[in-house]
């Protein structure tokens, strides 16, 4: 907070080595590497916002950042910011299982209309999980539900080639419920060990049971080398729909990122709480000097594409 910004956009789940490769295709700007104060959302917040921003507005896609009076993993973040803006509320994708980052382009653009002289915060859900391209897409996040903190819960796939592995899965009952916490278990142990949370991913394969995570249901049909191509497509089309918003607003403007993700490094998946590892901490700080807005649009029209077909195949069922 105590750098020299007007508009800092946070892309969720943002590695440094990822953002360095593609950037100069959508921008032109000075480009850093920083360390996060955290490797998972809610201690990223925690450690970073420690005081009350009554000139920033925060327009969260994610719902740890939300308006109401509720602390979740110790995160509680109406008592820092002027205003929250709830878009994870409002423009939640029921389909897809996430915020579109088209809807966040159209809520940052009128918060900034709206708080003209304010300094804006918006937090796009893209690179995270869901994959939101055609070819990597198997499932989505339920609709978060706030007041019991149940943020990040599989949604059930309307892909075709998830559907064997995730629908047909999710009636395991009290079974399922002791296999979980067990596993659960198992994965402490493991956290401890450093062995990697992947051994625990491959039980959860081997039982047949749901996936953990969006991230890990692309994982067990695409393999590793398809889930680094699927996050690395997630980073384009919120790089390509971003340069049709950045254009229009003024003042300074930087792009970072509240901690990695890890792709199959060390055996490991995912943004676990409390590590050190770099490629959850080492970050992009972006100081966006130019936009280099694309002729055609090719990645930003992914969403609507992958929404399409999933919806001519729901309305096949």
């Amino acid at each position: 907070m105590e750098e020299n910004w007007d508009i800092a956009i946070i892309l969720d789940a943002c590695r440094y080595d990822f953002f360095k490769r593609f950037y100069r295709y959508f921008f032109e700007g000075y480009l850093e590497r920083i360390v996060s104060k955290g490797s998972c959302t809610a201690e990223w917040f925690k450690k970073t916002f420690t005081s009350v921003y009554n000139d920033t507005i925060y327009v969260s896609g994610n719902p740890f950042i939300n308006s109401y009076s509720i602390t979740i993993k110790g995160c509680c973040a109406r008592k820092h910011f002027r205003t929250i803006v709830d878009i994870w509320a409002r423009s939640w994708d029921p389909i897809l299982g996430t915020v579109l980052p088209q809807s966040m382009n159209k809520s940052l653009l009128k918060t900034f209309e709206h708080y003209r002289g304010k300094r804006i915060i918006a937090h796009y859900l893209q690179p995270h999980a869901p994959y939101i391209s055609p070819r990597y897409f198997v499932a989505g996040f339920s609709f978060p539900d706030v007041l019991k903190g149940s943020l990040f819960t599989l949604l059930p796939s309307a892909h075709p080639k998830g559907e064997s592995q995730i629908n047909d899965m999710l009636g395991f009952g009290k079974v399922s419920r002791r296999l979980e916490t067990l596993l659960n278990w198992i994965e402490k142990i493991i956290k401890r060990a450093k062995l990697g949370n992947g051994i625990v991913l491959e039980i959860r394969r081997t039982l047949k049971m749901p996936p953990k995570s969006p991230l890990d249901a692309t994982r067990r049909l695409y393999g590793v080398a398809g889930l680094r191509k699927a996050y690395t497509i997630n980073l384009l089309i919120v790089l390509e729909i971003l340069t049709y918003v950045l254009e229009n607003l003024d003042g300074r403007i930087v792009i970072t990122s509240d901690h990695g993700e890890f792709l199959g490094e060390k055996n490991m998946f995912r943004h676990p709480c409390g590590v050190e590892d770099p490629i959850l901490r080492h970050v992009p700080y972006f100081i966006v000097k130019k936009v280099k807005k694309p002729k055609k649009p090719v990645f930003s029209l992914y969403p609507l594409k992958l929404k399409i077909k999933l919806m001519r195949r729901l309305r096949r069922k």
